[in-house]
């Protein structure tokens, strides 16, 4: 009689099923903002990267030019044209340059390890790693 009134075993395996189904639904709904979180990270960081590699080539071809300006600069210098100080402001522009390729080398890596640590590259498969 309780099981036709909703109430007994029936009933309870209905409200059992009904908490199932809730949690299934509040998982998936958990599973898709982490995806979209995951998403938007990598996004930010394939952006960054980008940029970065931008940077870097802007960075290389004014250390290019840098270098020929001091080739030319260090003929004259060695023929008795031009001053110490400003070989050595020359010599500390191509220095500072250099440091600032090597700091943008460094950010790049930096945010390809991120990119790892967010996915799993085995050569052939990306993979998110569960937790």
């Amino acid at each position: 009689m309780q099981n036709v009134l909703g109430g007994g075993d029936v009933g309870h395996d209905r409200l059992q099923l009904a908490a199932l189904e809730v949690e299934e639904a509040n998982l998936i709904r958990r599973c898709e903002e982490v995806a979209e979180s995951l998403a938007r990270e990598v996004i930010g960081l394939v952006l960054e990267y980008e940029e970065l590699s931008r940077k870097l080539e802007a960075l290389e071809g004014q250390l290019e030019t840098q270098l020929q300006r001091q080739a030319v600069m260090e003929v004259s210098y060695r023929t008795g044209q031009g001053s110490t100080d400003r070989m050595l402001n020359m010599w500390q522009r191509t220095d500072t340059l250099q440091a600032r390729i090597e700091e943008v080398k460094i950010d790049q890596g930096q945010t390809v390890r991120e990119l790892e640590v967010l996915y799993r590259y085995d050569g052939e498969t990306l993979t998110v790693p569960v937790e």
